[in-house]
C-alpha cells in the first residue's frame, strides 16, 4: 500500500514501516496471533507488486535501477536481491526451489536475448542468472503459480494468437504449464472472445488449476466459441473491465469449467487462494451475488472471500460489510485463511468492527478458520 504523507504505518500499536514516498511498498510479517515482527520497505512502480510466500522467507517483485537491470526479485527477511533484465510483474517458485519470473522489456539492442517492447518468461538458473524462457509481442495481465516442479503461466493475448514453445492456441486469454526444464506440456484457451485479464492463478491441493480476472461484459468463456461464430466485444484499448470471471482445469490441462459469475467493483481486481480440501477461494469486491451457474449466491454488494468446489458451486462465504476495497486472500499452513483488506470507514467482519481513525484508509488483516460458514 503506497504512502505519500509520511505517516508511519501502524500495526498493533507499533511503527513498523516508515515511509513518505507514494511510490514505496511495504511488507509486514506477522505471527500466529497477528503481532508484527518484521518489516520493509521496498521500492515498486507496479500497482501491485508480486509477491510468493515461503516457508522460511517472501519473494517480492521490485525496482532495481541501481543493480544496472530493469527489475529484480528480492527475498525477505534475508535482503537478498537477484536482477532481471526486464520489468517483473509476476512470480513464483516451484517445490524445487526454482524460481520463475514474467515481465516485460527483456534486454537491450546490446543484448544476446533481447526481447525489447515484448513480454517475457524466465526461470532462475543454478548460477543465480536469470533466462529467458519464452518471448512475446502482446501478453498482458499474466500470472504465474507452481505445479509441483511445473510451472503454470496464465495470461491475456490482444492478437488472438497465443504461441508458447512448440504449442498454439486460439484465445484472448490463455492457460499454459511448463515444465521444469522449459518443455510447454500444454497450452489452453480461457476465454477466446472479448477481452478479459488474468489476475490471479492457483493450483489447488488435488492438482487442479484454477484462474480468475475481469471482463468486458461480451467476453465468451464457451468452449469453441470462436469456431461456433460467437461475436463480441473486444475491447483492449482500455474499456472498463467489470465482469467477474473464473475458470478451474485438472492438471492435465482438461477443462473443468469457466463462466462469467458476476460483477466486480470497478477498478478492483480478485484474488485467488486454496485450502487444504481441494477447493478455491475466491476474494473480491462484488456489485451483486455471484452465479456459478447454480443460482445467485451472496450478498448484493460487499467485499467477500467465498469457497467455491471442483464443481463450481459456492461452499462457503465471509464478507466484509462496511467500505472495503483492495481485497486479498491467502491460507496459513494451519488452514485458516488470512483475509485483507484496505478501508476508510467502519467494516464488520467475522463478528468484529475494524475502526479506522478518522478518515484516515488502513490496511487490515483478519485470521478466520476454514471452512467458511455456509452461504
Amino acid at each position: 500500500m503506497g504512502r505519500s504523507s509520511g505517516e508511519p504505518v501502524m500495526v498493533n500499536g507499533a511503527e513498523v514501516v516508515p515511509s513518505s514516498d507514494e511510490h514505496d511498498d511495504g511488507l509486514i510479517q506477522l505471527d500466529h496471533v497477528g503481532k508484527a515482527v518484521n518489516g520493509r520497505v521496498f521500492r515498486s512502480r507496479n500497482a501491485h507488486p508480486p509477491f510468493v510466500i515461503g516457508s522460511a522467507d517472501a519473494l517480492v517483485g521490485v525496482d532495481s535501477v541501481s543493480l544496472g537491470a530493469k527489475g529484480a526479485f528480492a527475498t525477505f527477511p534475508a535482503g537478498t536481491t537477484i536482477p532481471v533484465d526486464g520489468n517483473v510483474f509476476a512470480l513464483t517458485r516451484t517445490a524445487s526451489g526454482r524460481v520463475w519470473v514474467a515481465g516485460t522489456h527483456w534486454g537491450d539492442d546490446r543484448g544476446s536475448q533481447k526481447c525489447d517492447r515484448k513480454s517475457f518468461l524466465g526461470r532462475r538458473n543454478a548460477n543465480g542468472s536469470v533466462e529467458m524462457v519464452a518471448c512475446e509481442l502482446v501478453w498482458r495481465a499474466f500470472q504465474l503459480a507452481a505445479a509441483g516442479d511445473d510451472v503454470v503461466f496464465c495470461g491475456s493475448h490482444f492478437g488472438g494468437t497465443v504461441e508458447i514453445g512448440d504449442k498454439k492456441v486460439t484465445g484472448k486469454t490463455f492457460l499454459a504449464r511448463i515444465g521444469g526444464d522449459g518443455t510447454v506440456r500444454w497450452v489452453r484457451a480461457i476465454n477466446e472472445v472479448g477481452y478479459s485479464s488474468c489476475d490471479d492463478l492457483v493450483v489447488t491441493s488435488d492438482g487442479d488449476i484454477v484462474a480468475g480476472g475481469t471482463a468486458v461484459e461480451d467476453a465468451d468463456f464457451t468452449p469453441g466459441a470462436i469456431a461456433k461464430g460467437v461475436k463480441g466485444k473486444d475491447d483492449p484499448g482500455g474499456g472498463t473491465l467489470s465482469a467477474l470471471w473464473l475458470a478451474r482445469y485438472a492438471g492435465d490441462g482438461t477443462r473443468r469449467w469457466g463462466r462469467l459469475i458476476g460483477e466486480t467493483i470497478l477498478g478492483d481486481h480478485p484474488s485467488l487462494a486454496a485450502d487444504r480440501d481441494g477447493n478455491a477461494i475466491l476474494v473480491a469486491a462484488i456489485t451483486g451475488p455471484l452465479d456459478l451457474g447454480h443460482g445467485p449466491v451472496g450478498p448484493d454488494g460487499a467485499v467477500m472471500a467465498a469457497t467455491i468446489d471442483r464443481d463450481a458451486k459456492v461452499r462457503g462465504m465471509l464478507v466484509a460489510h462496511g467500505g472495503a476495497y483492495s481485497a486479498r486472500g491467502a491460507v496459513d499452513p494451519a488452514n485458516g485463511l488470512l483475509f485483507g483488506f484496505s478501508t476508510s470507514d467502519p467494516v464488520k467482519v467475522a463478528g468484529m468492527t475494524i475502526q479506522p481513525p478518522g478518515k484516515t484508509p488502513v490496511a487490515a488483516v483478519v485470521r478466520v478458520p476454514l471452512p467458511l460458514p455456509a452461504p
